[in-house]
């Protein structure tokens, strides 16, 4: 079980007595948030292409050759 030191503070509840195992966490958990982020980027380009094709098809709508 970890030490419990107060107060609470950065260094006391984030660091374990190894900091190689805190730094790993750390890391770990910064490259999640980079490869969430370019989910997050991906996600944004596709829906603005989506969004200037429909815009573009509203601006142009097809004709209807109907009883010609």
């Amino acid at each position: 079980m970890a030490v419990l030191s107060l107060p609470l503070s950065f260094t006391n509840s984030f660091w374990s007595q190894d900091y190689r195992r805190g730094l790993e966490v750390l890391y770990r958990k910064l490259e999640q948030g980079v490869a969430e982020n370019q989910e997050i980027v991906d996600f944004i380009r596709a829906r603005s292409l989506a969004e200037a094709q429909l815009a573009g098809s509203l601006i142009n709508p097809p004709t209807s050759r109907r009883g010609t």
